[in-house]
């Protein structure tokens, strides 16, 4: 989560070129899928000016999300969402006849969050 400062979202399309996804700021927050899903980063996160981040690991969410997994669904659905505009921004830079990227439903996406943190 970026407490202050700005970064931009970088993500390799399939022919190659660098697209930019998303400009963040304080409060916007980054690496979600791989922190609820333990899958390898897509993106590459660049900071365009001095910036302080707030680290949060599996560790430190695991117990909340035992404690209440209703937050797995909100936070299932904000990646949904995230992913939804990223496959549509990504197909700017791609053939019509290439696409590489699939989006996830909220059902995939949840149950990859529940299975990741043994919430099953």
């Amino acid at each position: 989560m970026i407490q202050q400062g700005c970064v931009e979202v970088i993500v390799a399309s399939a022919g190659g070129q660098a697209a930019t996804m998303a400009r963040l700021g304080r409060g916007d927050f980054f690496g979600e899928m791989s922190l609820l899903t333990g899958e390898a980063r897509g993106a590459t996160v660049r900071a365009l000016e001095d910036t302080s981040v707030l680290v949060i690991r599996k560790e430190h969410l695991s117990p909340l999300l035992e404690e209440n997994p209703a937050i797995a669904e909100s936070l299932s659905r904000a990646m949904e969402l995230r992913q939804r505009e990223n496959v549509a921004k990504l197909a700017c830079f791609e053939e019509e006849d290439e696409p590489d990227h699939q989006e996830a439903s909220f059902g995939l996406i949840l149950k990859r969050v529940k299975s990741f943190f043994g919430l099953v």
